[in-house]
């Protein structure tokens, strides 16, 4: 009756005897619209019932229902037949570039065509994961995945590729994956501080000379020496001031180490020699 793809028919009632025939219409599929639903019809009358069918969350396949009249004048039943064609898939985008920081990227599922749309999603290595991996969309109401990469599994400093199937209906879509691992490179300039017997404060600067972000922080045990700031990230160049404080100190040569820790494979520690003179105080 509809076919693959008529949404809307229609049936005419017509009223064949000498009295007003009231009469309705129903249907217990809620795929199947009726309008009008009821009415009266003086004798000799007719009336139009315009069938609409709504395809949109129905299996592919063959849908079948009823329409039932009823009235004072008798009842009759309207068999109703369609077709619902398989979804039809849309994914975008067609890549994901997460670059060096990145994370999670969406994905959107969605069906273009009428009737039910049951997909899947699959991924070429482990150090992609997704926020679900299959559903059922239908027209108008797409889905989103959300895509996260994992770079702690991957080798630093390397442009990485992968792949994200997503399949539904008789289509198979294919996502490229592409994510930058960053690897940076930590540099101190100086390396060693002289305060020497007159000087309370130095600076020195902290380097990324690599990709992505360095995070850094000091350690050290030395009770008259303080860092401004102690920690930080930093994707350029970032400056620390060194300050020694000689009040209490006996006369003599001073000398330590601070630790820098880093996040820089190649180098994770830095040590900073700092070197003090205290003079005898006068008399």
């Amino acid at each position: 009756m509809f076919g693959e793809s008529s949404r809307q028919n229609q049936i005419t009632l017509r009223n064949d005897g000498e009295r007003p025939l009231i009469w309705n219409a129903a249907s217990i599929q809620p795929w199947i619209g009726l309008a009008p639903a009821t009415d009266t019809l003086a004798a000799g009358a007719e009336a139009t019932v315009v069938i609409t069918i709504d395809r949109q969350n129905q299996a592919a396949g063959s849908i079948h229902g009823a329409v039932d009249i009823t009235s004072n004048g008798g009842s009759a039943q309207v068999a109703i037949q369609a077709d619902v064609a398989e979804g039809i898939l849309t994914v975008q985008p067609l890549g994901l570039a997460f670059g060096l920081d990145a994370n999670p990227l969406p994905v959107q599922v969605s069906n273009s065509g009428t009737g039910l749309l049951n997909w899947s999603a699959q991924v070429s290595g482990l150090w992609i994961s997704l926020s679900r991996d299959s559903g059922t969309v239908t027209s108008g109401s797409p889905q989103t995945i959300n895509v996260a990469v994992d770079r702690s599994q991957l080798p630093r400093g390397q442009n990485i590729n992968g792949l994200l199937f997503i399949e539904g209906g008789a289509k198979r879509t294919q996502i490229s994956v592409t994510v930058s691992v960053p690897d940076p490179v930590i540099f101190v300039n100086p390396r060693e501080l002289d305060f020497k017997a007159d000087l309370t404060s130095l600076e020195l600067t902290i380097t990324n000379r690599g990709s992505g972000n360095l995070v850094w922080s000091t350690d050290h045990a030395l009770p008259w020496l303080s860092l401004d700031p102690g920690a930080g990230t930093t994707s350029g160049t970032a400056s620390m001031v060194v300050s020694v404080n000689r009040q209490g100190l006996a006369a003599g040569p001073y000398s330590g180490t601070v630790r820098l820790t880093s996040n820089a494979a190649a180098q994770p520690q830095v040590d900073l020699l700092i070197n003090m003179q205290v003079l005898e105080a006068p008399y």
